[in-house]
């Protein structure tokens, strides 16, 4: 795990980028000052490749589960397992099992903003592809 600037990072990207910021009444309850001292203390943790490649299986073909483990982390573990922190998802959730595409669909965020990339057909979790749900911001 490292800690980069964002405006860095995205220069840097060769990439479509995607924003999904928090909706309103989420970030009037999210607890974040749990929620960044998680992901500071995770700094130099490995990349775990064997749990994603797992909950990669567990999603497509609907085998294997996954053990709740943050001695390494990959990439949408350590983003719901962050979530968790701030108390926005529910505990409930297994971090160590979930997926991009799960990350997206928590129904926690205010639209989606495309930062950076070609424009794609970008299909929302909700099953809509509406351009007013789908911003822009060049």
């Amino acid at each position: 795990v490292s800690v980069n600037l964002m405006r860095e990072r995205v220069e840097e990207y060769h990439g479509a980028i995607w924003w999904l910021p928090l909706d309103r009444n989420v970030r009037k309850n999210f607890k974040f000052k749990p929620f960044w001292q998680f992901l500071m203390d995770q700094k130099g943790k490995h990349y775990d490749i064997e749990q994603a490649l797992l909950a990669g299986l567990k999603h497509w073909v609907g085998i294997g589960d996954n053990e709740e483990d943050f001695n390494s982390f990959y990439c949408s573990e350590i983003v719901v397992a962050g979530l968790k922190m701030g108390e926005v998802i529910s505990q409930t959730i297994n971090a160590s099992e979930t997926t991009p595409i799960d990350v997206c669909s928590f129904g926690i965020y205010d639209g989606v903003h495309q930062l950076k990339g070609e424009p794609l057909g970008l299909m929302l979790p909700d099953g809509n592809d509406r351009d007013d749900r789908i911003r822009k911001n060049h």
